[in-house]
């Protein structure tokens, strides 16, 4: 079947390996239409390598253009980032950046100078000698 322009893409364009992609790709190799590039191994009959796709269609309206992130027609987001999966920018632990900015947190806070060069070492073992119990320096 061939695609309605206007129309969305059957998921909205979004594939079992990347769902958060909203895309379909023509591969300028075989000038076919696939979700992602696993897709085009998967289905392509003579095992050719796929070449870098140029041109997209959207999966909101399935209006074929340059790839892009967003969609020049209906100006929705295509497609997102490995570290932001959801398309969103949140302050959760969303790949492994964490939500705890150094610079904002409270002097008291022990976050803030872990792994800090600027972490101070405590220099009282060389003031006052090693813990007798310890065995070592303090």
């Amino acid at each position: 079947g061939g695609l309605i322009e206007g129309s969305p893409l059957p998921n909205n364009g979004a594939c079992k390996h990347y769902r958060h992609s909203y895309r379909w790709l023509r591969f300028p190799c075989c000038g076919q239409r696939f979700a992602c590039d696993i897709c085009h191994e998967e289905a392509v009959p003579d095992g050719h390598e796929a070449a870098w796709a140029t041109r997209m269609v959207c999966g909101y309206c399935s209006r074929e253009q340059r790839v892009d992130k967003a969609c020049k027609y209906c100006g929705k987001k295509l497609a997102t980032s490995a570290a932001q999966p959801s398309g969103r920018n949140t302050r959760f632990w969303e790949g492994g950046k964490g939500c705890r900015d150094a610079k904002m947190l409270d002097r008291r806070d022990a976050h803030k100078y872990r792994n800090s060069k600027a972490k101070t070492k405590s220099a009282k073992a060389s003031r006052v000698g090693p813990k007798p119990w310890s065995g070592g320096a303090g």
